[in-house]
């Protein structure tokens, strides 16, 4: 239940 971390993992990006 972590969209965020899961989100960030698929898409890099977010991290920058």
């Amino acid at each position: 239940n972590f969209p965020l971390d899961l989100a960030a993992v698929e898409v890099p990006s977010i991290k920058g």
